[in-house]
């Protein structure tokens, strides 16, 4: 692992620096004095703030806009108000908030799988995601979403035949590719499925 330090208090630099070399990483780090809102951090993988709520909260456009889906962001005592926590932890009396940047899957999303043609309308707030599923002009009962970094799952079943299908696959702009387990009564199989989002 290597670590970029930002903080735009010279003296945090200079603490920051002498921690390093009492750490023995002084070859792992490096510390710059900057403004965060206009550092380029968007190759991260890890984000690690300590930050002000608000300050969290004009930051949070950059984080969802500039880093890629599955970047993980760890705040030690401050949230991120309606952008709800993965998971959240408390170590020596402090909070500490974890988030995964979500990928895009608003819109509608078409494919085809099990000789069917499906159709799916997503909303999604952050990582929350709502899903209303059809094939043909029936709507499925759709449980267990999950949508995390670029990887979305969710299972799906006939309300008439109790066909079901559970679908995982990872999100990479409009489209989606993985596999479904389909269970018709007795019967299972896996297939591949491809979606493509009409936005």
């Amino acid at each position: 692992a290597f670590g970029h330090g930002i903080d735009i208090d010279p003296q945090r630099i200079r603490e920051a620096k002498a921690n390093a070399r009492t750490a023995g990483v002084e070859d792992k780090v490096v510390f710059v004095q900057d403004n965060i809102f206009e550092t380029d951090f968007s190759q991260a993988s890890v984000i690690t703030m300590y930050l002000l709520n608000s300050v969290n909260l004009k930051l949070r456009p950059k984080l969802l806009e500039t880093l890629n889906p599955g970047t993980r962001i760890v705040s030690h005592s401050f949230n991120m108000n309606e952008w709800k926590a993965d998971d959240q932890t408390s170590v020596n009396h402090s909070n500490i908030y974890y988030w995964v940047i979500p990928a895009e899957v608003d819109g509608t999303w078409s494919w085809q799988v099990d000789g069917k043609k499906f159709t799916m309308n997503v909303d999604q707030e952050f990582q929350e995601v709502e899903l209303d599923l059809k094939t043909g002009n029936t709507s499925l009962t759709v449980e267990e979403s999950h949508l995390s970094g670029d990887r979305i799952s969710f299972a799906a079943e006939h309300p008439s035949n109790g066909d079901k299908y559970v679908f995982s696959g990872r999100i990479n702009g409009n489209e989606i590719t993985g596999v479904v387990q389909i269970h018709n009564g007795d019967e299972a199989s896996i297939e591949s499925w491809t979606a493509s989002n009409g936005q």
